[in-house]
């Protein structure tokens, strides 16, 4: 006879055989079950003792399986690590690996490699088509270069960077200094009418068009991309963070990644210019193009070879793209300069005091007033530097295996260049965190050039395309603004010059400010 145990698994086997049908299967499942368990266990542990990154990367800190190592999302974070490990760092969001650099040497060499000169290929940055890769800013190869080139030749052709858009840049101006005048004497925000002045520019270049600055359409549009800002960010990234994320059921994504908000964001943007391009393809002469849409719609039809990458969406993102870069910064930058003035007053009346030394008031200042005005062009970018709108630039990333720094980036590692470390380094700036224009003077007061470690609008091969318009746009509304008005903290509070929470961005915060007409 055999032993209890014996007995027992030969009962159990009897069993089995008598009952076929139902303990087959709850053999089975069980079975399966610890199996998947096994195998999610065996994954863990593989990816946490036995992966290993490529030799010859920078140094940065640990990383954990899943959660990675590190957030860099605002410049204390970068300036944290940079202390920690050196010029060149990196770190690990979830699936997110990234280089990050710290010098102007390194950001300058970096992105004037064209084996670092790809944006990232992810989902996130081509939200407004839904994953497909469209437009200029975040796409590669041919795509890339035909966008850059076709927007670069016209912008240029219809006065990007030339004295003949100065008169559209006054006529702006002139009209935000008559909305500026119904909000003095009051404790406010700054007018909405900002946004509208400055995104007219632009968009006469784009579709011929300018709007009133009370015009309640843009209005409501300019304050749904304002308010989406952080859930956009938050949009964006997690999925791409955490992949998984990707396949939550619907509901769950609206409840984690604001997908509601994204949505209602997309959709306004596409009925946006879905509108100007329909309109602009009905009324269209091909001898007669009047703005880039026109030029888009010409090219379309003479290259139908390369509708790949010619075609409506396409065009539909590159206006987009041109409307992020050429209305939101330099809207910025402006609410930032005043904010600046406001907090410095000192600065503020040597500014005005200048202008009023060169022109009579109520006489518009143009670019070619600019060399006159050395004090207010060295005090526009003293606020560039200080106010790094893109504190980290735009993501770069490494289309081959790159040497770097003595290190090895590898193939599709993010590459981000730290412009705002860059700006407050006292290796390459006198005593960085006082807010001082006279560092842009030589010694007999003339406007000296930028150092090298001055890169607002970027450098390298993906440098901004819309610098020469911000440049002239920053000059004329700045001093159209300090000609006619003075800022100032209100009487009970002061200025406020630390950013909003926005990750990888460095906004102003909301804050009430008075306004006074200049006698």
């Amino acid at each position: 006879m055999a032993p209890d145990a014996n007995r027992g698994g030969l009962t159990l086997t009897v069993v089995l055989v008598m009952n076929t049908k139902v303990a087959v299967v709850e053999l089975t499942s069980v079975m399966l079950t610890e199996v998947l368990l096994l195998l999610i266990l065996v994954g863990l542990l593989v990816s946490l003792f036995s992966s290993k990154n490529p030799k010859g990367l920078p140094p940065g800190p640990r990383e954990y399986p899943v959660i990675g190592s590190a957030a860099i999302q605002h410049l204390e974070d970068a300036r944290r690590y940079r202390q920690q490990y050196g010029d060149i760092f990196r770190t690990k969001m979830g699936a997110l690996r990234m280089v990050y650099l710290c010098t102007p040497k390194l950001i300058r060499e970096a992105f004037s490699k064209p084996e670092l000169a790809d944006r990232p290929n992810k989902e996130a940055f081509h939200w407004m088509t839904e994953g497909r890769e469209t437009g200029v800013m975040m796409t590669n190869g041919q795509r890339w270069q035909n966008a850059r080139r076709f927007l670069l030749r016209n912008l240029r052709d219809l006065g990007m960077g030339k004295s003949r858009l100065d008169s559209a840049i006054q006529t702006e101006a002139l009209a935000l200094v008559q909305d500026f005048k119904k909000h003095q004497g009051v404790q406010d925000k700054f007018p909405n009418s900002l946004n509208v002045a400055v995104l007219n520019i632009i968009w006469q270049l784009v579709a011929n068009r300018r709007y009133e600055l009370g015009d309640e359409e843009i209005s409501e549009f300019l304050k749904l991309l304002r308010s989406s800002q952080e859930d956009i960010v938050a949009a964006f990234f997690l999925p791409e963070i955490f992949p998984i994320l990707k396949h939550l059921p619907e509901f769950l994504k609206r409840r984690l990644m604001a997908k509601d908000k994204l949505d209602a964001l997309m959709n306004a943007a596409k009925k946006f210019m879905q509108k100007f391009v329909a309109s602009h393809r009905e009324n269209l002469d091909p001898d007669d193009p009047k703005d880039v849409i026109d030029e888009y719609l010409v090219e379309m039809d003479k290259h139908t070879d390369m509708a790949a990458y010619f075609s409506e969406e396409d065009l539909m993102k590159n206006i987009m793209d041109l409307f992020g870069a050429g209305f939101d910064t330099t809207s910025n930058t402006l609410r930032w300069l005043m904010l600046y003035v406001a907090a410095h007053p000192e600065v503020q009346t040597k500014v005005q005091d200048e202008i009023d030394s060169v022109v009579e008031r109520g006489t518009l200042l143009c670019n070619t007033d600019r060399p006159k005005l050395p004090y207010l062009e060295a005090t526009i970018h003293e606020v560039l530097r200080c106010a790094h709108i893109a504190p980290f630039g735009l993501f770069h990333c490494a289309a081959t295996d790159t040497e770097l720094g003595g290190y090895t980036i590898p193939k599709d590692m993010i590459v981000m260049g730290c412009i705002g470390v860059c700006h407050e380094d006292p290796e390459y700036w006198h005593d960085p965190n006082t807010f001082d224009p006279t560092r842009f003077l030589d010694e007999v007061g003339k406007f000296k050039a930028p150092k090298d470690a001055f890169m607002p609008f970027g450098v390298g091969r993906r440098q901004c395309l819309g610098e020469a318009l911000a440049r002239n746009e920053l000059f004329i509304f700045s001093a159209a603004l300090l000609q006619n008005f003075s800022f100032a903290p209100p009487p009970a509070g002061k200025i406020d010059l630390s950013p909003r929470k926005v990750p990888l961005s460095h906004i102003s915060k909301d804050q009430e400010v008075v306004i006074t007409a200049r006698d």
